[in-house]
């Protein structure tokens, strides 16, 4: 049983420590396919994001410009700000989760190339080495710089 988040199995990559440039077929396909299927939670993020800050907006604009809550006196009747006032906790605390909650999802859909590798690629030594440190950075297209070091 295989465990993770995907139900494909993983490409195998065999790292030698004398080659450090490797050409991972299909990578960057499958790499543009991730981010388009991601598109929308971004979306999504920026859109909440733009919720929540109309709504801390309306609370500071109300907060500043609203008349004292008995100034419905002088005006014979309650103005817009002045229906909003009692409710300004509220909204500005749901203004705040929209916030956060759409900068946590469109910070989960983004992804990097390296994560991307890390994820959905299995990294194997070549040799009998039981740790092993690797630092990659992707240069270009399915064009990886891989560094590998056997301790």
């Amino acid at each position: 049983m295989q465990t993770g988040k995907s139900s494909q199995a993983k490409q195998l990559i065999v790292l030698r420590s004398d080659k450090e440039d490797y050409v991972i077929p299909g990578f960057s396909e499958a790499y543009q396919a991730a981010v388009a299927a991601k598109i929308m939670g971004r979306f999504c993020g920026v859109l909440l994001m733009i919720i929540g800050l109309i709504a801390v907006v309306v609370v500071f604009s109300t907060l500043a410009f609203a008349p004292s809550p008995s100034a419905h006196i002088w005006y014979g009747e309650k103005t817009l700000l002045m229906s909003i006032r009692p409710y300004v906790g509220v909204i500005g605390v749901l203004g705040g989760l929209c916030l956060v909650m759409g900068g946590r999802q469109h910070a989960s859909a983004s992804i990097s190339e390296d994560a991307f590798l890390l994820d959905h690629y299995d990294l194997d030594w070549e040799g009998e080495a039981d740790k092993v440190t690797v630092q990659l950075r992707h240069v270009n297209g399915d064009h990886f710089h891989i560094t590998s070091k056997a301790s």
